[in-house]
């Protein structure tokens, strides 16, 4: 079976410098890479954080990099860490989730552990593999998975068609124009084109497919 593989992108080469703009200290805790902005807020109202020697329950108190700030008594320098980007290769049979309440095995939980604290751009589902990107910016990831900003999704669906028929000019061009499901879900209109000298097997058909919005199971939804 695939492996996971990973590849590193450094975005910027040093630690941007912020010292003379105020943030919240929630903000500030998450932008370190350290913490996720959920837990900076849960262990500031916890009083485990302390500013310039006072202790802050506040997760919205104002705070310079300047500052000194500690976590449990542990010095935590408040630079913000530079943008990186890894590509993951996601094999079939991980969840692209940090927990499963039905215990099954998660992207996250086979990442490396010298790599700091990652989201993912978008998922891919439990039986879907390929690439993935995982990222220590969450105003990156925001960027790269808002529709609006139309950033191209490419995927290879395997198409099963039964015996008798395949998949139709018809179909192709009801995705093109954009679909609306029984639910009433609205997809933007996605580019699809069959591959026939990709071999499938019988009652399959491999179909390129390019979204630009990435909404829930829309791949496998949109047949």
């Amino acid at each position: 079976a695939p492996q996971p593989r990973l590849h590193a992108k450094h975005l910027v080469k040093a630690p941007v410098s912020m010292s003379h703009i105020q943030r919240g200290l929630a903000k500030a805790l998450a932008a370190t890479g350290r913490w996720s902005r959920r837990e900076a807020n849960r262990m500031t109202a916890d009083a485990r954080v302390c500013v310039n020697g006072v202790q802050v329950s506040n997760p919205a108190a104002r705070v310079r990099q300047s500052d000194r700030v500690t976590v449990d008594g542990e010095l935590t320098p408040l630079e913000v860490a530079p943008p990186r980007l890894w590509r993951f290769h996601k094999p079939d049979g991980l969840i692209t989730t940090a927990s499963d309440p039905q215990g099954r095995p998660t992207v996250f939980a086979s990442l490396p552990g010298w790599l700091p604290r990652v989201l993912s751009v978008g998922r891919l589902d439990l039986r879907s593999e390929g690439l993935l990107l995982l990222t220590n910016s969450g105003p990156l990831a925001r960027m790269l998975e808002l529709p609006s900003n139309a950033f191209e999704r490419k995927y290879r669906a395997l198409v099963c068609t039964g015996q008798e028929r395949g998949v139709t000019g018809a179909m192709l061009r009801a995705m093109g124009d954009g679909l609306t499901l029984r639910d009433q879900t609205r997809f933007r209109p996605i580019r699809a084109v069959r591959t026939p000298l990709q071999p499938a097997a019988a009652g399959h058909e491999w179909v390129r497919m390019t979204l630009v919005e990435g909404k829930t199971r829309e791949v496998r939804r949109a047949w």
